[in-house]
């Protein structure tokens, strides 16, 4: 599942560079850049029996329903 999930994110990054580059090249709009791969990512994941129940989620920092902790 890893070695999919990995290939999934590698497609992701290039369809962000094929259809995005304008935001990618402009910089500094990492929010942006994230979305976008996030949002290709969540469309492959959706379509991928082994991944299907997958949502992604930008919101690293925090554990499920636990309270957000500073690193």
């Amino acid at each position: 599942m890893i070695e999919t999930l990995k290939g999934l994110l590698q497609e992701s990054i290039d369809r962000a560079y094929q259809f995005d580059k304008k935001t990618i090249e402009k910089g500094g709009m990492e929010q942006a850049c994230v979305f976008r791969i996030s949002h290709y990512l969540q469309c492959f994941i959706s379509n991928t029996s082994v991944l299907e129940d997958y949502v992604v989620d930008c919101e690293y920092n925090k554990n499920g329903d636990g309270i957000k902790k500073k690193l």
